[in-house]
């Protein structure tokens, strides 16, 4: 090889004749009858033979070349993995060359040594790399950022600023386009609409739904600078946020005429843009690096006469695979295809391993971060999950959220956190971290919510288009039953007199005890006392100037039916009782004349619209001589305001104005205040009921034979009335307009006497650790030892 080379210098100061030392160099470096096999699919070189003055022209530049300082790479030749790099091998191969000599190619020498060379160090372990195919690249959607080395933490420069490229081979005027921000800029100052296919996500069906907590969770993938993200990933156009326009990825113009590699002879527009397409429908930036590093080459320099070390780096070749083969092609045209500039390319270079894998992307990655140790935000849960839930009386059935007191704040609770921890010596987490956890991982609110609005009309306001369009008439109804159940109660209330008793009854929202400004009291289980509120309206004064259909509530008589839950439920026994209990309280009153009554409630088939209460008319009707008829009007949901809301807020307002002398321990204490509720007018009447007081409407509707109500649909039914003629047979509505009532007959045979039985034969247990709560605070002295006596016996 040595005298190869020094050959060539001989035959240039001897001026022998350029023919021949053309010939030979091309034999040294045309060596293609081995061709090397590498990871890569084997590269065919189809270069075009070009005529002979191409020939002279290159082999006249590698012999001014031999004069420069610059290391000679003339004598490169490639050398197989699996063969001793041998001088004398080598040597042998030129000799062998030279008996058949290699057609001429007009690829200029020093590309053509710069193909044929040995990727020491890659060679062997590129095939640890996944090969991506270009045709047949995953459409995939990542929210990554542009390549931005200035961010990377583990990103260096100083290989890739010291590298060069094999862009040197093509001709000076392309060249001068190869700069970083070429791509930002549209064509002819126009900008580019190309629409590149979007990848779907895909969303697993079977995927468990998150859980619901206090505030909803921050969607990313929604945030206006991730957005922008994923369509310059894409490749798309996309506004900054500085309203500046960026124009789609398009192929800018190719290599000119001039290129060495003749790259336009064999790349077509349509190959272009197809491998343009998928090039960035990868949409991923670390995918895309990968789809870079797979066409580029290192060239790696094996011989350098000089021993004074430079800051040169290696040369590196492009390829695109084209007809299922690889084809080199010049940089400009490996920029201009993909529409990419300099930047992206010096990165992969530089995150290149000789393992065969690139870097990963470190941008935002670094583990510098502030981390909250563990132990204390379990310590925030744990206190969280500490706080007695209250079961809501209006929506227990209609929504996942658990409710707490609105005693406190959330700085109340915070605060109480951190006194709890300073007590105990441990470290404790700030207001931010408490309210995060318990805002992003519970679903807790405070008070308990009520039916403010209509669940239909709220649908209805917030519905556009169609869908408002097919609630329209169902909305209409609700409307036109709305307006009608409120007509039907003020002329039930018209036609209030001795013998005509119109009630409105509810159900207070749960009273609990002990109740104080204690702090120990929010963190411990209470006990729920109810209060269902029978109000029998009174008709209203002509005098008055209040408007038709309503009343001075305080002519109005209420009786408030308390208990406790050691004492009964909140279902429809407790509810059927209470209004039995009312029923008979009124016909034991002198009456001229046979008694009709009217009830007026809400529609909760729990308590109020079931064949237990029907069970009980029936009962009711049989069992008094002077009932003439019971009538049950349902007030339409979302709209159930009444009379006995005011008597709700008149006993919370003296709950609130007696919290203020001391706590409200037990039950009997709840009692009072309501009795000294009302100021003026008829003063609050209270029965304390307890376990013995409640009857069975299970067995009664079992006695009667009303085993269900299949012939009518109990849910929709507006009215319902039963009368002392025919006992067993339910007259109804099932809405207001109806002007006239149906029929249904119960049962078929009549059961004239039968017999109440017990709801409950003994006090009610409650759960074990609510009792334990309390008797810790009994113990603790937070409750007095006065009412010991009745938290042990619970």
């Amino acid at each position: 090889m040595c005298e190869a080379v020094s050959t060539v210098q001989d035959n240039k100061e001897n001026n022998i004749n350029k023919a021949n030392t053309q010939q030979d160099y091309l034999e040294i470096l045309n060596d293609t009858k081995n061709p090397r096999p590498t990871a890569y699919s084997p590269i065919t070189h189809d270069a075009d033979q070009s005529n002979e003055a191409n020939t002279q022209r290159n082999c006249s530049k590698i012999l001014n070349d031999a004069d420069s300082p610059r290391p000679n790479t003339s004598c490169l030749h490639e050398v197989r993995p699996d063969e001793p790099n041998t001088e004398q091998q080598h040597c042998a191969e030129i000799s062998n060359d030279s008996v058949n000599p290699t057609p001429s190619s007009s690829i200029s020498n020093n590309e053509e040594s710069s193909r044929n060379v040995s990727f020491a160090g890659r060679s062997t372990t590129s095939l640890m790399r996944p090969r991506i195919t270009v045709l047949n690249s995953s459409d995939e959607d990542g929210d990554f950022d542009s390549d931005d080395s200035v961010k990377d933490p583990n990103f260096n420069t100083s290989s890739s600023s010291s590298s060069s490229s094999s862009s040197s081979l093509s001709s000076t005027s392309s060249s001068s386009s190869d700069s970083e921000d070429e791509s930002h800029h549209p064509i002819n100052g126009e900008t580019s609409n190309r629409e590149t296919p979007i990848p779907e996500n895909n969303i697993n069906e079977n995927q468990e739904r998150p859980k619901k907590t206090r505030k909803r969770s921050a969607e990313p993938q929604q945030w206006k600078q991730n957005q922008i993200k994923r369509l310059r990933n894409l490749g798309m156009s996309y506004k900054t946020r500085h309203d500046k326009t960026i124009r789609a990825k398009e192929c800018q113009p190719a290599c000119n005429d001039r290129c060495r590699l003749k790259c336009s002879s064999f790349m077509t527009e349509e190959k272009r843009k197809e491998l343009l397409t998928h090039y960035w429908a990868l949409g991923d930036i670390e995918k895309q690096r990968l789809f870079i590093d797979k066409h580029i080459k290192k060239i790696t320099v094996k011989y350098r006469y000089t021993t004074t070390p430079t800051g040169r780096g290696n040369n590196h070749a492009f390829y695109f695979e084209i007809d299922g083969k690889l084809r080199r092609i010049c940089k400009k045209m490996f920029r201009s295809t993909l529409d990419i500039n300099d930047r992206i390319i010096r990165t992969v270079i530089a995150k290149a391993r000789e393992e065969g894998f690139l870097e990963e992307d470190m941008r935002g990655k670094h583990r510098n971060h502030k981390a909250v140790d563990t132990s204390i935000k379990d310590g925030v849960r744990d206190h969280i999950q500490s706080i007695p839930r209250i079961e809501s009386h209006y929506l227990r059935q209609q929504t996942s959220r658990e409710f707490i007191s609105g005693g406190k704040t959330l700085t109340d609770l915070h605060k109480d956190y951190m006194q709890q921890f300073r007590d105990a010596n441990l470290p404790f987490a700030n207001l931010v971290m408490y309210s995060r956890i318990f805002n992003s991982e519970f679903n807790l609110g405070f008070f308990v919510p009520k039916k403010d609005r209509c669940e239909l009309c709220v649908a209805f306001e917030n519905a556009t288009g169609d869908d408002k369009t097919k609630l329209e008439t169902k909305f209409e109804q609700h409307l036109i039953e709305k307006r009608l159940s409120r007509e039907e109660k003020g002329q039930e209330k018209d036609k209030v007199s001795q013998n005509y008793i119109v009630a409105v009854y509810d159900l207070q929202a749960v009273l609990q005890v002990p109740r104080g400004d204690v702090s120990l009291f929010y963190y411990k289980s209470k006990l729920n006392n109810l209060n269902l509120t029978i109000t029998k309206l009174r008709k209203p004064d002509d005098n008055n100037s209040k408007k038709r259909g309503t009343t001075n509530d305080s002519n109005d008589s209420t009786d408030c039916y308390f208990w406790h839950e050691g004492e009964g439920n909140r279902g429809s026994d407790e509810i059927g009782s209470c209004l039995l209990a009312f029923i008979e309280k009124e016909t034991q009153r002198e009456h001229t004349e046979p008694i009709d009554f009217v009830y007026f409630s809400d529609k909760c088939c729990g308590q109020n619209k079931n064949r237990f209460i029907v069970a009980l008319y029936m009962f009711a009707i049989m069992k008094f001589a002077n009932v003439n008829s019971i009538t049950h009007k349902f007030l339409i949901t979302g709209h159930t305001q009444n009379e006995g809301d005011s008597v709700h807020s008149i006993i919370e307002k003296q709950i609130k104005r007696s919290l203020k002398s001391g706590p409200i321990y037990v039950p009997n204490q709840y009692a009072l205040i309501i009795r000294d509720a009302k100021k003026t007018g008829n003063p609050l009447k209270v029965h304390e009921l307890s376990h013995e007081d409640f009857i069975s409407l299970k067995c009664l509707a079992d006695d009667i034979g009303l085993k269900s109500l299949k012939r009518v649909k109990i849910t929709e039914i507006k009215v319902l009335q039963f009368s002392k003629d025919n006992p067993t047979v339910m007259k109804y509505k099932l809405s207001y307009s109806d002007e006239n009532i149906s029929e249904v007959k119960l049962i078929t045979r009549r059961c004239d006497s039968p017999q109440l039985k017990p709801a409950h034969s003994s006090k009610l247990k409650i759960k074990d650790n609510k009792k334990a709560d309390l008797i810790s605070l009994v113990k603790s002295n937070h409750i007095p030892h006065c009412h010991a006596d009745f938290y042990y016996n619970l």
